[in-house]
This record gives C-alpha cells, structure tokens and sequence, in this order.
C-alpha cells in the first residue's frame, strides 16, 4: 500500500511541476486539456484515501472527464471563461461550474495534504470564488 502510494504522489508531483513549468514558460492563456488532464492525475488519490475522499471521488472525476471533452471544442480556459460570459451561462451550472469544482477538490486535496504533513499547523483558505 506504502509503495502504491508513493507511486501515485510522484505520478501527481511530475503532472504538477510539468503544469507549472508549462505556466511559467507560456505567455498566452492556459489549455484546457493540459489543466485538465493533470488534475485527472489526482482522481486515484481520492480512491486510496476513500474514508477522507469517498465524498468528493466521483463528482471530481466527473468534472474533470467533463472538462477533457469541451477541451475538444475549446482551446483555453479564458476563452471557455469568456464564452460562458458571452452566451450569459457562466451561473447555469456550465463548463466553468465544471471548473470551479475541480479548482475547489484541488484545494480540499491541498489542505488534506497539508493537514496530514504538518498537524500542528492551523491552516485559513479565504476562496474569492
């Protein structure tokens, strides 16, 4: 289990800093499948930690496979963002619903990790959401 576990932190560690380098060397917006596709990275995390993540396993996988397919019809999350805005449905549970949830089990998944690595330490999440 330790072993299997390790394996699934580096696959996510390598996914994470891959996004990150791809960010920083990017002037333009980020693509929609690279973002998505890396978060998929942490859908076998919420299995092996299902007591902490059985809630949230299914509805992130979910919003992730969801937003890898409107990758296939839109190139950016700005302009997903900015279509959304356009076509006045950003609040209609669409695609950037989709986003904001996988943003938000992101977070849940980075306190967790927090929480586990360093207990002693009171940690405050202000969402601007």
């Amino acid at each position: 289990m330790g072993d299997q576990i390790n394996r699934l932190l580096l696959r996510m560690a390598d996914a994470f800093d891959d996004l990150a380098g791809w960010m920083i060397s990017q002037s333009q917006d980020l693509d929609l499948y690279i973002f998505a596709a890396r978060c998929s990275t942490i859908s076998p995390v919420f299995q092996v930690f299902r007591v902490a993540f059985g809630f949230m396993q299914k509805e992130y996988s979910n919003k992730v496979d969801h937003l890898i397919k409107v990758s296939e019809t839109v190139p950016s999350i700005q302009a997903m963002i900015d279509q959304e805005i356009e076509s006045k449905t950003v609040r209609h549970g669409g695609n950037t619903r989709s986003l904001l949830r996988v943003i938000r089990g992101l977070d849940v998944t980075r306190l967790f990790f927090l929480e586990y690595t360093c207990p002693n330490v009171r940690m405050f999440t202000i969402y601007v959401f």
